[in-house]
Formats: structure tokens, C-alpha cells, sequence
């Protein structure tokens, strides 16, 4: 299967997300800073919501024999992200007020 550059458009929220988890896991690693964690994390997922227009500007394809990206699926996806984003933010505060294993 051969991956154009319009397949790539599709699949950019997920590839936004997946390296957005990588460089805040190496983030935790290298230093445990909740403040930047949270903020790389927020970063990440507006850059995956913001590039949702990008994908509606592509139109509904199938990505892969199982994978179909359509306006139900830019939903959805939208959805989980503001999720994320919601839980992202509430988190924050609660990480700073616990004490233990800083």
C-alpha cells in the first residue's frame, strides 16, 4: 500500500497526538516540571483539533481498507480531543496540590 501525501493529511491528528505523547513522555523523563508537562500536552492537542480544518479540507477518504476519515469521524475525533483537553486542564491544578511522589 502505497501512503500519498493526502493520506498523510488524514492521519495528522493522530500523528499529532502520538508524537505529542513522545516528546511529553521524554519531557517527564528529562525532568518532572508538571507546569511544562501540561503545557506541552495543550500544545499538542490544540495543534491535533486545529488540524481537523485540514483534514474537512481534504474530504472523506479511505485512508486504509479499515480506516475511513469522513465528517462523522472529524466529530468524533474533535470530540475526544476537547476531552482531552478538558481533562488536561482540570488535572493541572490537582497534580500541583498533590504532595506526594514529586
Amino acid at each position: 500500500m502505497t501512503i500519498t501525501p493526502q493520506n498523510l493529511i488524514a492521519l495528522l491528528p493522530l500523528l499529532i497526538v502520538g508524537l505529542t505523547v513522545v516528546v511529553v513522555m521524554l519531557s517527564i523523563a528529562w525532568r518532572r516540571n508538571h507546569f511544562l508537562n501540561a503545557t506541552l500536552s495543550v500544545i499538542g492537542l490544540n495543534a491535533a483539533l486545529v488540524s481537523l480544518w485540514f483534514v474537512g479540507q481534504a474530504g472523506a477518504m479511505d485512508v486504509t481498507p479499515l480506516m475511513r476519515v469522513d465528517g462523522f469521524a472529524m466529530l468524533y475525533t474533535g470530540l475526544v480531543l476537547l476531552a482531552s483537553l478538558a481533562t488536561c486542564t482540570f488535572a493541572y491544578p490537582w497534580l500541583e496540590g498533590y504532595n506526594d511522589n514529586k
